[in-house]
């Protein structure tokens, strides 16, 4: 089976979508299958990345969105999928390559739309009100079910979206690398009481970085010995920059870590964990840090409170008081850290990412065969 891959908002510095594609496509390859993967680039080329091919089309940076860019020449993308005619098609975008997939699905290419985000939530950030942002959303995704055969979401709080689908919609967990996120024994060689925190997120609006800081004005107005370190870029880096300096917050500021090992290692350092984003549709940085053996603390909304469980984390407020309160609330925890630590490693094994590409080759059989019985 030969799958494509069509993504837009694709990095070298962005994190979930980016990771969850690389691992399923090393799912695909190493049961036998081809994979192509189309995305954005600063320049158009065609390489090989472990048995991948990655067709890298040149697309403008959008404006205000922390070096992202988006592909906007769909006649391209349908030229090439008809020169090299997939199997299936794995959709990863909901706007400008939806039409390009749709005009594939017309010649008989099924598509299985894989959501990452939840347009309501992402368009009610910025827009309102509320009540026409949800009327639009629900006539946009109307007309996208009618042009994909399968929907894949990666949490509960994602498939919401989809309620009045006309189309099977599969619910598909996102994995985590077991064997590089793991706990590291000997990292933490100081003896003080400082409750080591961190949290591994795009400075980005949409990543709600702000109660980060928030959080640890309220700790330090409470007394309480922390240090903040912050692994990530984004457009808001200098402004948090500037206003930790100014309130002599106890935050560092460690920029996009590439190194996956190396984060891995930072992250297990830590006592605690924080993941702000409240509109996630799965939460694969939280996911990586209980790997690592440490707790969490997550907002009560979007999808990381699926993935809290008994003492793994605490599920919190957005807020700054919110999140202060969480971490308080871990740190004296009875049996902290060993216990807490044990029930973030325990949970985050659950979620394997050979089990999740084995259950998304089901979803792209089951639309082959579909495509097969109709004609």
């Amino acid at each position: 089976m030969h799958i494509v891959q069509l993504v837009n908002f694709h990095s070298p510095t962005s994190g979930g979508i980016r990771v969850a594609l690389a691992h399923l496509a090393d799912g695909y390859i190493a049961r036998g299958h081809r994979c192509t993967q189309f995305r954005p680039g600063p320049v158009d080329s065609v390489t090989d990345e472990g048995g991948l091919r990655v067709v890298t089309l040149k697309s403008p940076l959008i404006p205000g969105l922390g070096g992202y860019r988006m592909i906007l020449d769909r006649g391209v993308v349908l030229c090439l999928l008809r020169a090299d005619p997939p199997d299936v098609i794995e959709l990863s975008d909901k706007l400008t390559l939806f039409s390009a997939s749709s005009n594939a699905r017309s010649l008989g290419v099924p598509v299985v739309l894989f959501s990452h985000e939840r347009l309501d939530r992402v368009i009610g950030s910025v827009l309102r009100p509320q009540r026409l942002v949800d009327l639009t959303v629900r006539r946009y995704n109307r007309r996208l079910m009618a042009n994909v055969d399968a929907i894949v979401c990666a949490s509960e709080f994602a498939a919401e979206e989809f309620a009045e689908s006309p189309v099977p919609i599969h619910r598909v967990s996102l994995g985590v690398d077991l064997d590089t996120f793991r706990p590291f024994e000997g990292l933490r060689t100081d003896e003080s009481e400082v409750v080591r925190l961190a949290a591994a997120v795009r400075l980005s609006p949409e990543k709600n970085p702000e109660i980060l800081l928030d959080m640890a004005a309220v700790l330090q107005a409470r007394g309480r010995r922390v240090s903040l370190d912050i692994f990530g870029s984004g457009q808001l880096e200098d402004r948090l920059r500037q206003r930790a300096e100014s309130e002599r917050l106890p935050v560092a500021f460690h920029g996009h870590v590439g190194d996956r090992r190396a984060l891995a290692q930072r992250l297990s350092a830590a006592d605690v964990v924080l993941a702000p984003g409240s509109r996630e549709t799965f939460g694969l940085a939280a996911l990586e840090a209980m790997a690592c053996g440490v707790p969490v603390v997550v907002p009560n909304a979007g999808a990381l409170p699926e993935l809290v469980v008994g003492d793994a984390g605490v599920v919190a407020e957005p807020t700054g008081l919110g999140f202060a309160c969480a971490v308080e609330q871990l740190v004296t925890s009875v049996g902290f850290p060993e216990q807490q630590r044990r029930a973030a490693r325990v949970q985050a094994e659950r979620h394997s990412w050979c089990e999740a590409v084995e259950q998304m080759l089901v979803v792209h059989h089951s639309v082959l065969e579909h495509v097969v019985r109709a004609a």
